[in-house]
């Protein structure tokens, strides 16, 4: 997005040949509305105040009179700052939508949705407005009058759920203490003064680790396993998220602000203070930082050398130590514990770099239990750590062989373990402390972000994935009764262990379409159809005269289409929920496309025909869908379903018989791509890195490199040439780089045809033209937010 639509920069006077197009028409007015240059104004201050209610304009926050804080997307912002100008005066829908969303092709619902979003953050009735009027067939008049604060008011008491105010830090600090009989590190009611200089702005993390929801799609695709070597336990029954408080979010405090990334927070025992990874700008450094559950100044725990990063803190049990990793150069993984007050790490096991895995304390504090894609050789095991000896060992209870357990967490009682198993259908299970038969505890199937169990032990916070939004939920562990918990876009769930005090990331992360032109490497690569929502998952057909793709710019996640080079052709295809972890798969002809859409809770396989907007559910006939695709000049299809507890596999159907025919199967298979100019299927597994191959009939199956890594299939092209990877890295958004002999130096001297920081998460290649499509993130920030947790 450019920088002068964005708050706080003048808006650029537009040339007068800089028109909407000939076929949009206004009245007399209109013209001179669209013809002042001040629509979207510079603000004055951070702070406008409208009416009863402030708006912090950063934060894109909306404070009510009685002190409940709404967020608002960056276009509705931009709706209030043209109406600000114009206080008291109509401006029309056509102004409107040519200055917010200039050089774009907007919906004409996207403007209700940013003005009803309004409404709602200032508690205003369409009906009886007191701030914004609708004007029938003119516009929109902001009623209620303006003025921007110099100082910023002051801030509001963080409320919970429940509709009394939330306690002031001496109130709750000590509701947190009284929850623990047993001695734990004292900690100061007001903010300890910091031992070390305020930390400078944070640059964002690198994309391997976490953007949500980018990284909800990237991490969609990995370990689990087909065709069950024993007995699956019996799943529950998929239960529906019940809203939180009749219907309203819940209220939430920011408790870190600076631009970048804060990640992984963990509390104290009694929920006073928490510390976060954060990322230091100009480098590849991350260190921890403490404060307490309050917007106030951090102070620093460790103070890493340049390209180091300390990274997923744990809170001990008895509040004096922290354990974390610390990634090295060259992928070197360290254990250590260090402090809670701050001082000298000790280094206690040796670990395996990776975001995924996560580890926790037992109650006792004499060890820790880990992932095993964390800590040991990929074989998705729970092990124990005896801090002692430090000596590993696994823990005994029933795995399948391709079964991929994570972020196992204790129960503070100490009795269970909760982890989630697999990762792109995943669900929460949990097992005994000492080890034995795990039970499945939800029936949800999606990504899961983090688990945190509830003081009493009684209930699992975790955030899940579902519908390009990632969502914090908690099961009752004696009902398996799942409800959501009203914060969207929050993952890492973290709560005290003897208070009802909950941590999360809050990420405001956005992701957008390019396209580069890869036989003119000097030529930058180009946004396609500009929007304010996420796009993701392009699909260009094989004549590249046609793309779909899925967004939320219209205020849902759906399918888009449109012909390449006619703007006025793109329009949402209904009929379909898709769900964002495969793009389109095109027929040969170009006149049809398969995708995964959500049929309630069930995936389901669609055949689009985008030319008439027909959408026919195909009758695949068991199991869940992940993936479809066609195979060139017959009626065959290949499908990749879930056959029970996230394990996958692919059966070739012959379509042309009722009921379908099972032609052949592959165990162990994640997602396939037919190179017919070869006669070949290429497909990955979601245990194991590497491509493998087989004929159309799925015969004669084979690897055929190491390369790409779990997960990375969706940035991997059949071409003339051979096969290709798009590759993003530390300054560089997307390498594109042949698939055999990947190395670090070959990458390194690769030419980068997208500067940034940044991360491609799909790639969709028009070959005719040499155009290669992507997604990748356009903007990247995380938050620490924190409230207190409602009872059962």
């Amino acid at each position: 997005m450019s920088s002068q639509f964005l708050p706080g920069y003048t808006m650029l006077p537009r040339p007068a040949n800089d028109r909407a197009p000939p076929a949009m028409t206004r009245a007399p007015s209109d013209d001179a509305m669209l013809n002042q240059h001040r629509n979207l104004v510079v603000p004055e201050a951070d702070h406008l105040r409208v009416g009863d209610c402030v708006v912090d304009i950063p934060r894109r926050e909306v404070d009510g009179s009685g002190g409940e804080a709404r967020r608002i997307t960056l276009k509705a912002l931009q709706v209030l700052l043209v109406l600000a100008a114009h206080q008291g005066k109509v401006v029309s829908r056509e102004a409107l939508l040519e200055w917010v969303w200039a050089d774009t092709m907007p919906t004409d619902d996207v403007l209700t949705q940013a003005v009803t979003q309004l409404r709602k953050a200032f508690g205003d009735d369409r009906d009886a407005p007191q701030y914004i009027e609708t004007i029938a067939k003119g516009g929109y008049r902001l009623l209620a009058p303006v003025e921007w604060l110099q100082a910023p008011p002051s801030p509001p008491i963080p409320v919970a759920a429940a509709p009394a105010p939330a306690p002031r830090s001496a109130e709750v600090i000590a509701m947190r203490r009284h929850a623990s009989a047993e001695p734990v590190a004292e900690a100061a009611a007001e903010p300890a003064a910091p031992s070390a200089p305020p930390a400078p702005a944070r640059r964002r993390m690198p994309a391997f680790a976490w953007a949500l929801p980018l990284a909800a799609v990237a991490v969609a695709v990995a370990a689990f396993a087909w065709w069950p070597r024993r007995a699956d336990p019996p799943a529950p029954a998929p239960v529906a998220a019940a809203p939180a408080a009749a219907g309203a979010p819940a209220q939430f405090q920011r408790i870190t602000s600076l631009p970048g990334s804060e990640m992984w927070p963990s509390l104290s025992p009694d929920g006073s203070q928490v510390v976060y990874s954060a990322w230091v700008p100009e480098g590849d450094q991350a260190g921890l930082l403490v404060q307490t559950t309050a917007p106030v100044t951090a102070r620093a725990i460790t103070e890493p050398p340049k390209g180091v990063q300390d990274n997923m803190p744990v809170w001990s049990p008895n509040g004096r130590e922290i354990a974390f990793e610390r990634w090295g150069p060259g992928d070197r993984c360290g254990l250590y514990i260090v402090p809670s007050s701050g001082g000298e790490a000790r280094h206690v096991a040796d670990c395996r770099r990776g975001s995924e895995g996560s580890f926790s304390w037992h109650p006792d504090g004499r060890h820790l239990i880990a992932s095993g894609l964390g800590v040991f050789e990929d074989d998705g095991a729970l092990h124990l750590l005896d801090l002692a000896t430090g000596k590993w060992t696994p823990l005994a209870y029933d795995k399948g062989e391709n079964d991929y357990d994570l972020a196992p967490v204790y129960s503070p009682d100490g009795k269970w373990i909760a982890f989630h198993r697999n990762i792109s259908l995943s669900d929460v299970w949990r097992v005994p402390a000492a080890g034995g038969k795990p039970e499945r505890l939800t029936g949800l199937r999606t990504n899961i972000f983090g688990l945190a169990w509830t003081p009493d032990s009684s209930a699992i916070v975790f955030s899940r994935y579902q519908d390009a939004s990632v969502q914090l939920s908690q099961v009752d562990v004696a009902t398996r009764a799942v409800r959501d918990l009203g914060i969207e876009n929050a993952g890492w769930p973290a709560i005290a262990a003897r208070a009802p005090s909950l941590a999360f990331i809050v990420d405001q992360t956005e992701t957008a379409l390019f396209r580069a032109d890869l036989a003119h490497p000097e030529t930058p690569p180009q946004r396609v159809f500009p929007s304010s929502g996420m796009d993701l998952m392009p699909s260009v057909s094989p004549d590249g005269g046609q793309i779909a793709y899925m967004s939320d710019r219209s205020g849902r996640i759906a399918l888009w289409w449109a012909r390449l080079g006619q703007p006025d052709s793109l329009r949402l295809i209904e009929g379909v929920t898709p769900v964002p972890r495969f793009g389109a798969v095109w027929s040969d002809a170009g006149d049809r496309f398969l995708v995964v859409g959500r049929d309630g809770v069930q995936l389901a396989l669609y055949e689009v025909t985008p030319e008439s907007g027909r959408v026919r559910r195909l009758p695949v006939p068991a199991g869940d869908v992940v993936h479809g695709a066609y195979v060139p000049g017959s009626e065959r299809l290949l499908v990749v379903v879930d056959q029970g507890a996230g394990r996958l596999g692919l059966t070739l159907y012959d379509r042309a018989r009722t009921p379908w025919k099972a032609l052949a199967q592959l165990d162990d298979v994640l997602m396939t791509r037919v190179d017919a100019a070869r006669g070949r299927i290429l497909f990955t597994r979601p245990t194991s890195s590497g491509l493998w191959q087989a004929s159309l009939d799925l015969r004669d199956v084979r690897k055929i490199s190491e390369s790409p890594a779990v997960g990375a299939s969706r940035r991997l092209a059949a071409t003339a040439d051979g096969l290709r990877l798009a590759v993003s890295g530390r300054d560089c958004v997307l390498r594109w780089l042949p698939l055999d002999g990947l190395d670090k130096a070959k990458v390194a001297r690769a030419p980068c045809r997208h500067q940034g920081e940044m991360g491609v998460s799909s790639v969709s290649l028009d070959e005719g033209r040499q155009l290669l499509y992507y997604a990748a993130e356009h903007t990247s920030n995380s938050d620490i937010g924190w409230m207190p947790l409602a009872g059962r």
